[in-house]
């Protein structure tokens, strides 16, 4: 086997297998021993060589970006569904009335729960009893003129809101302010109550028809 060398100022040399000689490339025989050898071919020799393993390119950027079925087709289905809340929100902001039939708009409900006596105002009822088994009426009192009121004094009838005007109160109440009450200001008022009945057998409070009687 022939082995390699390297001399000063960058010459190859053999190395003889026979006696160790180094031996200049062009030499076809040692100069020491006189013995002879070949040397093997490139095409040999570059067999022998270590061999670069092939690295595989790495994937294009687009490629990373790839979808695959499934993720299309989910992504296919919330473009849909997108675009159809667009077009049903547009729509339904171009309603008007006159695009509804007749029988879809329905009349506002008779409400209750408060009361007027010109100016001034009777609401916010809460019922309760006392320690005595007394039936209590608790409300506010609201003043809507621009003037101070003196001695306020009223007489307050409940009813269904769609009791007949002729019809006996559930209930009855006298409201009287010792303290003025001041332009657009409330007082908040509790007084005994009278009652055909019970608490319980009251209509709720915005079933309540407010009738407010000014006394003065």
């Amino acid at each position: 086997m022939l082995k390699f060398g390297l001399k000063a100022g960058c010459m190859f040399t053999w190395v003889c297998p026979d006696c160790g000689a180094e031996v200049d490339v062009a030499e076809k025989a040692c100069p020491r021993c006189q013995s002879k050898f070949e040397v093997d071919s490139t095409e040999d020799t570059a067999d022998k060589l270590p061999r670069l393993k092939e690295t595989p390119e790495p994937a294009s950027k687009s490629a990373s970006w790839s979808l695959k079925p499934t993720q299309l087709a989910l992504f296919l289905v919330a473009l849909i569904a997108a675009v159809a809340l667009a077009v049903y929100f547009s729509q339904s902001r171009g309603l008007v009335l006159e695009d509804l039939p007749e029988d879809a708009i329905a009349e506002p409900s008779v409400t209750g729960g408060s009361g007027l006596a010109g100016a001034i105002e009777v609401t916010g009822l809460r019922f309760r009893y006392d320690d005595q088994f007394v039936p209590l009426v608790q409300a506010i009192v609201i003043n809507h003129s621009n003037r101070e009121l003196y001695g306020v004094q009223l007489a307050v009838k409940l009813n269904t809101v769609d009791a007949p005007a002729d019809a006996s109160p559930l209930a009855t109440f006298e409201v009287a302010l010792e303290e003025p009450l001041g332009e657009q200001a409330s007082a908040e008022i509790q007084g005994q109550m009278l009652i055909a009945g019970t608490i319980a057998a009251l209509p709720p409070t915005d079933r309540l028809r407010v009738e407010v009687e000014r006394l003065n």
